[in-house]
């Protein structure tokens, strides 16, 4: 009967891939976490036809070094 000895390459192969499985797992686990946290936030109440309580700065020194500003005036 001839037994088969595994050698020193199959045994770190098979090393490098089960942590390369694990790695790739906690991944997925992490993001699929960080994507349900953020998800939930976003979905809340933001529907077509809904309000939402959202700050707006209006700061008279800002009006030109904004990337959005603009010289069309609003009721003077």
């Amino acid at each position: 009967m001839v037994r088969y000895v595994p050698n020193e390459v199959d045994v770190s192969l098979r090393v490098l891939l089960a942590l390369f499985v694990i790695g790739f797992g906690v991944w997925v686990v992490l993001s699929w976490l960080k994507y349900d946290k953020s998800a939930v936030q976003t979905e809340e109440g933001w529907h077509k036809g809904s309000r939402q309580l959202i700050e707006v700065t209006l700061v008279r020194e800002d009006a030109n070094k904004l990337s959005c500003a603009s010289n069309f005036s609003v009721r003077g």
